[in-house]
């Protein structure tokens, strides 16, 4: 239908496309980068994981609420 109503295909790429973004992913990436070593390389995939959600409980100071 770009053919036939050029205008509104022009106007519904630039209004409706929608954005990727990568950041929750890249932050992801980076911190278990950070939490998987040269020291510590060895961790299992279940270490890890718990590792990470420590991580971002106490970040967003979830671990110790009165």
């Amino acid at each position: 239908n770009a053919s036939r109503y050029p205008v509104w295909a022009s106007l519904s790429c630039d209004f409706l496309s929608i954005m990727a973004t990568s950041v929750s992913s890249e932050r992801a990436f980076s911190s278990a980068g950070i939490t998987i070593s040269k020291r510590r390389n060895r961790l299992k995939a279940d270490i890890v994981e718990a590792l990470q959600c420590l991580k971002c409980m106490f970040k967003r100071n979830l671990m110790f609420r009165e």
